[in-house]
């Protein structure tokens, strides 16, 4: 006798069981024997337990892999969404223990333009910390539309100051930038795996 299930895993990929009971265990209960008559007493129950057990480990398989064919999309945007947030925070941690300095330098490069000094010096101190709080709130997936308005609209002044230096590689890369959160924002309904999740079932 063989028993199977046959589950879904949340990226998709299609999970199969297969149990088999000894040759002596048939489903109408016989031994598989010439005669149909049972070898030994007790045979049919053990099959049905055996069915019994198979058939709740299969159930709470599904607890954790339900069968949804649309879980895949929201694990990768999950992943997806947690990649830019990385992005983000590193940028801004690895800038703050040498926050002065990092601002002195980004004033420095705009130097002969119509931004004055003073202003890029301030600009430069906060923008590690934007950039820290943007990519945490992203990796966490809480406020999430909000922080994706946020992030392209920063990118979008450093695209403008990038341009005032006429460094088009710079804001090849910027646009880059800009396209990723586009598409986070986009596709936002698949936003499954996220605080915001949490927050509308606890409200709901």
């Amino acid at each position: 006798m063989d028993v199977s299930c046959e589950i879904a895993g949340p990226d998709g990929i299609l999970f199969w069981f297969s149990c088999s009971a000894p040759s002596s265990c048939s489903r109408d209960g016989s031994n598989g024997s010439p005669t149909g008559r049972p070898r030994k007493r007790g045979s049919a129950p053990r099959c049905s337990a055996l069915r019994e057990i198979f058939s709740r480990f299969c159930a709470f398989l599904r607890l954790f892999f339900p069968v949804n064919p649309q879980n895949h999309k929201a694990l990768a945007y999950g992943t997806f969404r947690l990649a830019l947030g990385v992005v983000e925070l590193m940028h801004g941690l690895v800038r703050l223990p040498a926050l002065a300095g990092f601002a002195a330098g980004m004033a420095k490069q705009f130097q002969g333009t119509i931004l004055p000094g003073w202003f890029v010096y301030s600009f430069g101190s906060i923008l590690p910390f934007l950039e820290g709080l943007i990519g945490l709130a992203l990796i966490l997936g809480i406020f999430t539309r909000w922080t994706l308005a946020a992030a392209s609209l920063l990118m979008s002044i450093l695209i403008f100051g990038t341009c005032l230096r006429s460094d088009w590689n710079i804001v090849g890369l910027q646009v880059i930038y800009v396209i990723a959160f586009f598409i986070a924002l986009f596709l936002l309904e698949h936003n499954h795996y996220s605080v915001d999740r949490i927050i509308r079932r606890e409200q709901a």
